[in-house]
């Protein structure tokens, strides 16, 4: 892929972009390093609230492998094919995920679920607790990720745009 200008991406891409810098800004507090990143949010109670009324998050200690099981529960007309090709997920590790209670799966492969389950973002701190993994403030590709499921914004190829731009890699596109 051709690396674009901020002007070049979709006003949807430049949307996740500029939350991810809205929402990431340089520590101010004289106790911590100067190039740390603090979670800052103008509107941290609204979003609290509308989170709260949102879809209940999953009981903690289940595994990666029972919340996914739980998500496809939940869609009558799931289809497993269509999922993991639609976000290039592999069908090995698909399976893997599904046969294997204690499978550990890839911080991309989090994600990928997380994008195509739509997932709040209660649940998608969830679902990365259970694979061991965390949104990290320092990773360009976690904040597009975070942005992303806070805008509620699940269009793939925006989110690839945005992570290309952002993190210098994509998710969703196949090489």
């Amino acid at each position: 892929m051709k690396m674009k200008t901020f002007e070049m991406l979709s006003k949807e891409a430049k949307r996740l972009v500029q939350y991810a810098v809205d929402h990431f800004l340089p520590a101010v507090d004289e106790n911590v390093e100067e190039d740390s990143f603090l979670l800052y949010s103008p509107s941290t109670n609204a979003l609290r609230e509308e989170v709260s009324r949102s879809i209940a998050p999953f009981p903690r200690g289940k595994t990666f492998s029972s919340l996914i099981w739980e998500l496809r529960d939940q869609n009558n007309d799931f289809d497993d094919a269509i999922f993991y090709t639609r976000h290039n997920i592999d069908k090995g590790t698909w399976s893997k995920i599904l046969s294997h209670e204690d499978y550990q799966p890839s911080i991309e492969t989090v994600y990928k679920c997380i994008i195509g389950f739509r997932l709040s973002i209660k649940q998608a701190n969830t679902l990365l607790e259970s694979a061991g993994f965390s949104f990290h403030r320092s990773r360009p590709f976690d904040l597009v990720i975070y942005s992303a499921v806070m805008l509620k914004s699940f269009d793939l190829i925006k989110i690839d745009e945005a992570l290309e731009f952002h993190a210098k890699k994509t998710l969703f596109s196949i090489k």
